[in-house]
């Protein structure tokens, strides 16, 4: 069978399943507010209700772009280095970085205009997207219904205020789109022909530029080329696309780097799991499962938390979104009987490209979204009115239009419960907050930009710390994801001790940054904190946090970048009276921190005296605060850090005006002392009418 007829060019497109008295355009006109400006307002106060829900940094993508935003505006070019030792290229393409440049150049590091981008590009969408569907002659009730079912989408609204490619690529999408059209219009030869194609090839690799699994679109737009049998149109796509793409390859090339990124090539061809060519069949059979089972469906009609998963509620909810990839499926072959152009060709094969994922989930569906949400909706309208011919009713066209988008927004119903809720947690539940953490700010403080933390999530850490950063330790230890089960067995001394000396990693920093209540990597906080492995790491702690179950460590002395340095007080009680306890787990794997209880009022000391002066260049506290006594702890007024050098007597080094940790003045106390500083004793003093607990206390200094 050869390739449809292309239908002329100066044709009106019928509307879609309409009816067929005329008005279509005057009728829109009175279309427009309800149509899509009160689904604009609706989405952007959903995505004003979810903000919270959302911190920069819990995405770990969106700090990596940050970097390289920061990195491009100040001077730097694609192969320039990020502070976590990656160059600007190696994981991602930086079209969004490239986008982020001019709001770095004018609010520098303030984390709101970035955010406030996506969320003027979502909002473009809902005109864009009204103007494109009328120039389709789709009926506007259903472009209402289209549009009403985005502005309560859960996904769409969570990407809306995040510092993601995702917004900005919707936008580039229905853009091209409206090119694709206007080009399609004009045949070979016509005036201006070879610029609409210019501007077309232009979009489609600014696609790519934004999101790597842009390539699926491209290619089947090509395809679609090839099936028309537009030869020289598709040859000229390809050749304008390769050679707009060949920057970044380039520098992809001569920095060392993967050429499809270092991200997309760790997920798509993972030796531990035999290659690419071993995983992609069962990938293929897995991932086309999920997108009917689940996938499609969450996508456009979220549901889940605070909804229950049980009883009648679920059984309706369940009716309901099995209804998505039947009408998606079908709205997409009725769409292209009306319109054989190449849109459904793109969505396609951009489908099938995501099949050589590890995994798939709803930011794989995000990025075509609307397209698929129109689908669903004409899939809707189509067995709606299949419905009413089979029943032999006389109802209106009319009427059934009306039904069918009522229906089809009444199935948002279940989503309106979770209009708060982020679609990538509970209700309640929100995303880690690296710019306020603790953590965060003490390894800012700690060590010097050079120095490796060990940590899952490699973006936001150096993105908020200055740290060059590696994780080989979480990822043969990692319990969670598509690669867990080879790493099932590998939570041994031996294999984390050589993960972390083969990453020359100065400091471990672990939390839950991943999944709220769950820490990234319960191996590694065991080995951390027990006291039978603890040692062979040479992990010192130095904060344990309630900020996202956080813990800091330094590692310290042999197979460690720092051989010749040692905790002094490790291992060794205060020379005070006080009693030695350890705190209950911060998280899964956590054998607690050391702690010690001492004091009755007035000024409680721990002491820690040395039987000769020790080196010391680093000092801290992660914890000082008054014990709890019949549920009452009495206020400390004061805390104040000493070291007692030889001549000079007590040095106070760092003090607060109250208590230390979570729920003190002050996050934590440190101090790096003058090079060549000895000490005969460490002294931490609490002033308070109780008696007083300290933990995590630390003074590094060489052996």
């Amino acid at each position: 069978m050869g390739p449809m007829r292309e239908r002329c060019p100066t044709r009106v497109p019928r509307p879609l399943l309409s009816t067929a008295d005329g008005g279509l355009a005057s009728r829109a006109n009175k279309w427009w507010v309800l149509g899509w400006v009160l689904p604009l307002a609706l989405e952007v106060a959903h995505a004003l209700a979810l903000a919270p829900t959302y911190h920069v940094g819990s995405f770990d993508d969106d700090a990596n772009y940050l970097m390289a935003a920061h990195v491009l505006a100040n001077g730097g070019w694609l192969t320039s280095q990020m502070p976590s030792g990656a160059t600007v290229v190696a994981q991602y393409l930086p079209g969004y970085p490239l986008l982020l440049v001019p709001i770095v150049w004018i609010w520098g590091g303030a984390l709101w205009a970035p955010r406030a981008l996506s969320v003027v590009c979502v909002a473009l969408l809902y005109p864009l997207l009204w103007s494109w569907m009328g120039g389709r002659g789709v009926r506007p009730s259903y472009r209402a219904g289209v549009l009403g079912l985005l502005a309560m989408n859960l996904v769409l609204s969570t990407y809306a205020t995040m510092v993601m490619a995702e917004a900005p690529f919707l936008v580039a999408l229905v853009l091209t789109l409206f090119a694709i059209d206007a080009w399609e219009r004009r045949r070979a030869g016509a005036r201006n022909t070879w610029a609409w194609g210019v501007l077309v090839t232009a979009l489609l690799t600014e696609l790519v530029w934004l999101k790597e699994a842009g390539v699926g679109l491209v290619v089947g737009f090509v395809c679609y080329l090839l099936w028309r049998r537009r030869w020289g149109r598709a040859m000229g796509v390809t050749a304008g696309f390769g050679a707009l793409l060949l920057p970044g390859l380039a520098a992809r090339w001569l920095s060392g780097s993967s050429t499809v990124g270092a991200r997309y090539a760790g997920e798509i061809s993972n030796p531990g799991r035999g290659g690419l060519l071993h995983q992609l069949p069962s990938e293929v059979v897995d991932g086309s499962w999920s997108y009917l089972q689940n996938v499609l469906r969450q996508s456009v009609l979220p549901s889940g938390s605070p909804l229950p998963n049980t009883g009648p509620v679920h059984v309706v909810v369940a009716v309901i979104g099995a209804t998505v990839p039947v009408f998606c499926i079908v709205g997409a072959v009725t769409w292209y009987r009306h319109h054989a152009r190449a849109e459904v060709w793109m969505v396609g094969a951009y489908f099938l490209e995501t099949l050589g994922y590890p995994y798939v989930n709803q930011r794989r569906v995000l990025l075509v979204l609307p397209l698929v949400t129109v689908w669903y909706v004409v899939g809707a309208c189509a067995a709606g009115r299949a419905l009413v011919v089979l029943s032999g009713q006389a109802f209106s066209r009319a009427a059934v239009a009306v039904a069918v988008v009522v229906a089809v927004l009444a199935a948002e119903v279940p989503t309106a419960f979770g209009f708060t809720t982020n679609y990538l947690y509970a209700a309640g539940q929100q995303g880690s907050e690296f710019a306020g953490s603790p953590a965060m700010a003490l390894l800012r403080a700690v060590g010097t930009p050079s120095q490796i933390v060990e940590t899952d999530y490699r973006g936001s850490v150096a993105y908020f710390t200055g740290h060059r950063t590696a994780w080989t330790a979480f990822t043969v230890t990692t319990p969670y994801g598509p690669f867990a089960a080879q790493h099932r067995n590998s939570c041994t001394l031996k294999t984390v001790k050589p993960a972390l000396s083969g990453d020359d990693a100065a400091f471990l920093v672990i939390g839950n940054f991943n999944i709220p209540g769950l820490v990234d990597s319960p191996c590694l906080l065991r080995v951390a904190t027990s006291p039978s492995t603890e040692a062979g790491i040479g992990a010192a702690r130095l904060l344990s946090t309630s900020h996202d179950n956080t813990s800091v460590f330094e590692l310290l002395g042999p197979g460690t970048p720092q051989p010749g340095l040692v905790d002094h007080t490790l291992g060794d009680p205060p020379s005070t009276p006080a009693l030695g306890v350890r705190l209950a787990p911060n998280g899964q794997g956590d054998a607690g921190a050391k702690a010690y209880i001492a004091g009755s009022g007035g000024d409680d000391v721990f002491q820690w005296t040395w039987a000769r002066p020790e080196p010391l260049s680093q000092v801290s506290v992660g914890s000082a605060e008054a014990v709890r006594e019949r549920g009452r702890a009495a206020p400390v007024a004061a805390t104040t850090v000493s070291v007692l050098v030889p001549g000079s007597g007590w040095r106070v080094v760092a003090s607060a005006t109250g208590a230390v940790g979570d729920e003190g003045e002050a996050p934590y106390l440190l101090a790096e002392l003058p090079s060549g500083t000895r000490a005969e004793a460490l002294r931490i003093s609490l002033r308070t009418r109780g008696p007083a607990e300290v933990s995590c206390v630390n003074a590094i200094g060489a052996s």
